[in-house]
Order: C-alpha cells, then structure tokens, then sequence
C-alpha cells in the first residue's frame, strides 16, 4: 500500500513516484489490497477515479475534497498484455438522476515551432504568432452519440457544454500537450513491447443487439444517442460574463437501426402502446485482445420503424427507433486509465 497522502500537490514517498494512485476503501470502509479481481468501492461518484503523478507531483492536484478520504491509497499494478490483455481494468458506470456531471477540459494546440520548445506559448511576441493555444474548460457532455455501420469501425462523436474558452495572455509561458512531442509517449499509449491490439478500434463486425429478447444478426447500422439536454443559464451577480452555466435537464436515449427482418417482433411491439419492462436491450462490442464495451438499457418502447413492401429485388430492410427510459448497466473492460 502507498503512504498516506496529505497534500494536494505532490506525494512526500518517493517510492510512489510517476505511480498512479487509487483510493482502495472497500464498502465498510476498509483498506484492501489492489491486484487482479479486486472489486474497489468508495470512490467519489463524480471522481477522480486514478490519480496520476508525474515525478512526486499531482497532476492535476487532488480536489481539496478528496484529501480527507485518501488515508488509504494503493498504487495501480498497470495493465500489460500484447495480444491478450492482463491485469484489466473494469469500469462500471451508474447512472445519476441529479445535476452533478463530471467535467474535464480540453485544449487546441496549432504549432508552428520546431526543436524541444515546439508546444511552448510565445511569451516575446504582443500576438502568438507561432503556436496557437486555447483552453477550453468546464466541459461537460451534452450529447453523446455512437455509430456502428456494416465495414467500419465503431465510431464516438460528442456535442459539449462548455463553462468558458481561456486564450492565453501574452505573459502566461504555457507547454501545451505538457510538452510532450511523440503521441507515443502519452500516458495511455502502449508501447511498442504490446501489440498493435490495444490501440485498434472496436469494429461492427465484432459486436451484438439484442433487443425484445432476441439476438438480431443481420443489423445493417446501429446508431445510440445518450443526451443530458444541458440548459445554457446565466445568473444575476455572478461575477464574469464570460464564464456560463448549465442545468443538466432529463436524459434521454434513442437507439435507432437498420436490419434485415427475421420475424415480425418490431411490427408487433410497435403496435403496443406500453412499454417493455420485463426483457432488456443488450448492446455488446468486443476485441480480440479482451477488451469489451457492454450497455444495456430496460423499460422501452419503440416509438417507430419502417416496413417496407417487397417488391422481389431482394431482403426486407426495416429502419426502427426504440426510446429506452434507463440505463440499467454500463461497464467497460480496457487497458485505458482514467486520470484525474
């Protein structure tokens, strides 16, 4: 087990140095031991969930909050694995029913710089002429959604809130992308001793939707949209124009896909006008490496689909959209840390 953490910024036991660091609390509030099959309760519901450090330092430094329950932490034993994944990391996310999203920043860097300093802001100019550096922060999700097409990867696009963008002064010397010039020595980044596995997508090909109780083989394309319905607000007295709010309002779902017909359960279920509460929506993708995305959703219904009148050229295809009310398990098999 690592040594207690008391500050925010940096890690006084040398021995945890460039370590990622887990809170390791178990229900009742007991230290456990991190290693293979261990499940680790106790952890802040909107994170972080690792903490990383770079040398001895946070980065980024621990929420003030989170101080008081790190008397207990563990250092991670990483993933490894080239064409099998070991010592995976299995997340499973819980939905929230209140106003509490988590939040990241993301930043834009354009470059024209070259040598060691290539990422660096150019503090001797009036204008940044040579890199081009924004910040934007309090990002949250609005809109989520996921494509899945026959022949192609498995693709993720997200539509975002975000609190304020930070363009840098001219006396701010900033190293964006911390520096770093090689995509290959990014944290997540798998070395060359694992194999190309773990940095390949997650294909169509590999992936199933089950859906009224039945395993549907022949969907053509599947889309899933997840949206908070996040409500710009701005608020009397609060202190900076610049700087937004949002009121995250009801989530919905939307699955909508195209498929082969094998039976005729879409037409019927959509001619019920109640939901379905007792078979449950499994959406599967998974790799050869061991890697796995699992949803499932309970209480739809399906609000449309398409059946159209054959005319002997060739399958029935159906288009259908089916609104799920819950997000009843989310869990996620991978090799990525996510860091605090």
């Amino acid at each position: 087990m690592a040594s207690a953490i008391t500050d925010k910024y940096n890690n006084a036991n040398s021995s945890d140095n460039n370590k990622v660091l887990i809170e390791s609390l178990d229900a009742s509030g007991s230290d456990v031991a991190v290693g293979d099959d261990v499940t680790i309760a106790g952890i802040s519901e909107t994170g972080p969930i690792f903490i990383r450090q770079i040398g001895n330092d946070f980065c980024p430094p621990i929420s003030p909050h989170l101080i008081p329950t790190l008397a207990n932490v563990d250092a991670l034993d990483r993933p490894t694995g080239s064409t099998t994944l070991t010592k995976e990391i299995t997340y499973t996310f819980a939905e929230q029913d209140g106003d509490l999203l988590p939040s990241f920043a993301l930043e834009q860097n354009l470059s024209k710089l070259t040598g060691t300093n290539i990422y660096r802001t150019n503090t001797g100019a009036e204008a940044e002429d040579l890199n081009f550096v924004k910040i934007a922060r309090g990002c949250r999700v609005n809109t989520l959604t996921m494509t899945a097409n026959e022949n192609e990867e498995v693709k993720m696009t997200m539509d975002l809130n975000t609190r304020n963008v930070h363009s840098l002064s001219q006396t701010e010397q900033y190293d964006a992308r911390r520096g770093i010039t090689d995509e290959t020595a990014f944290f997540n980044y798998e070395s060359s001793t694992n194999a190309d596995e773990t940095r390949e997508p997650f294909f169509f090909s590999d992936g199933t939707f089950k859906v009224l109780g039945e395993t549907f083989l022949k969907i053509n394309t599947l889309t899933l949209t997840m949206n908070n319905n996040l409500q710009d607000r701005r608020f009397l007295g609060v202190g900076s124009k610049d700087v937004q709010e949002a009121i995250p309002a009801q989530r919905t779902y939307e699955i909508a896909f195209t498929g082969h017909v094998t039976d005729d359960a879409l037409y019927t279920a959509l001619l019920n006008d109640s939901e379905d509460t007792t078979q449950t929506i499994e959406l599967v993708f998974t790799k050869a490496n061991g890697e796995t995305i699992t949803l499932n959703f309970t209480d739809y219904f399906v609000s449309a689909n398409n059946f159209p009148i054959p005319d002997d050229k060739g399958p029935i295809v159906v288009e259908a959209t089916v609104m799920p009310r819950n997000l009843s398990a989310c869990t996620v098999k991978t090799h990525w840390v996510l860091q605090g």
